[in-house]
């Protein structure tokens, strides 16, 4: 029984640490540019709707009007209560993610975004070299509210895992 309820509780753990984490997406390159490497990213929490920009800024930018039809996300984006920009997320029928920022009513270029596996693949097939890890940014300046919650759900998760272990261990 107590291994029962353990596995139990640890499921909801995992599954509420993972709907707690934000997406890192990086940007690949720009549709029509397909030959040329792009560097950043930004990162969305869609639980807490919250948007983070690549920057020197510890601004955590709110997201708004968040609207998912099909394979296509729409949303605004607001810093300190002012309209930064408009977003479109969409995703085609091969996976390939593209993101399109609208400022006033200017469609910028569709640009295809992905995980950091996604983004390094591109860069060694558009250069010919594997990455050496600066094109990419990895640090966040500062710990974001993000990634301070990320982190106490994380270490939380790890706690019960390590006290619930004791469980699975056979008695003498």
């Amino acid at each position: 029984m107590k291994k029962l309820i353990f596995t139990l509780l640890f499921s909801i753990a995992m599954a509420i640490t993972a709907m707690a984490e934000p997406v890192k997406y990086y940007f690949i390159y720009a549709v029509g540019y397909e030959n040329q490497i792009l560097s950043g990213w930004f990162m969305m929490d869609r639980e807490k709707m919250q948007y983070i920009p690549e920057s020197d800024s510890e601004v955590v930018d709110v997201i708004k009007n968040y609207k998912k039809a099909g394979n296509k996300e729409t949303f605004e984006v607001y810093e300190n209560a002012t309209l930064m920009q408009k977003m479109e997320i969409a995703t085609d029928d091969k996976g390939v993610m593209t993101v399109v920022y609208i400022y006033g009513d200017e469609r910028q270029v569709p640009i295809v975004i992905g995980s950091k596996e996604q983004w390094d693949a591109a860069y060694e097939r558009i250069t010919g070299k594997k990455p050496s890890g600066g094109e990419v940014d990895e640090e966040v300046v500062g710990e974001s509210p993000i990634d301070k919650a990320s982190s106490k759900v994380k270490g939380g998760v790890k706690n019960v895992f390590n006290k619930g272990k004791n469980l699975f261990k056979k008695k003498k």
